[in-house]
């Protein structure tokens, strides 16, 4: 459910994502009746994500067609390839709503307002492309440059100095920066051992 508030306390619903479970929001800068969402969808829908844009604020809005991957192993109709319960981010230019990004397993770049897509990153794939670690969950553009981004995902940070080049370029800024990600984890039977086993 999307809703709006003008005071954070009474909302008022503006939209429903049918089947949606996560949604995340991506509103214009320059006229907030354009908002964009970027929904997973509940197992056993026909995509495993969906993307709605409105330019009124939800009196109407359109199902966007959706990024497909040129990585080998991932379906099209999603390219959070299962995983949008965990990996997904979508992004307006703050200087040109036409200009959106998503972001699932792979990055993905729209310059008319979601009609049509090009991958801006690849994760399994060798091309021409950055390699950029699978899994986006973060985009955050540069105060006073759009064309210039800060990216997160499982490996960690990513500065894409130039967003409109092709391919746009980007590379990782994880200079002594180490992560795990645990899976799994156990604590001993013995109550005063402290013992715990985790698998990253």
């Amino acid at each position: 459910e999307i809703l709006s508030s003008t005071d954070g306390t009474n909302f008022n619903l503006k939209y429903k994502v049918p089947s949606g479970e996560r949604s995340q929001i991506a509103v214009s800068l320059t006229n907030p009746s354009k908002i964009y969402i970027l929904a997973e969808l509940a197992t056993g829908s026909t995509n495993g994500v969906k993307i709605v844009y409105t330019d009124d604020a939800f009196a109407t809005n359109t199902s966007l067609p959706l990024p497909n991957s040129i990585d080998f192993d991932i379906p099209d109709g999603d390219f959070s390839n299962g995983q949008a319960f965990y990996d997904l981010v979508i992004e307006v230019d703050p200087t040109n709503d036409a200009i959106v990004y998503a972001g699932g397993i792979d990055l993905f770049r729209s310059v008319n307002s979601g009609n049509n897509w090009s991958q801006i990153s690849e994760a399994y794939t060798t091309t021409s492309l950055s390699d950029v670690h699978p899994d986006q969950h973060a985009f955050v553009f540069h105060p006073t440059d759009s064309n210039i981004a800060i990216l997160g995902n499982d490996g960690g940070v990513y500065y894409a100095s130039s967003l409109s080049s092709t391919p746009p370029i980007i590379s990782p800024r994880n200079t002594n920066y180490n992560t795990l990600q645990f899976y799994h984890g156990a604590i001993g039977q013995e109550v005063s051992s402290g013992k715990f086993l985790a698998g990253a």
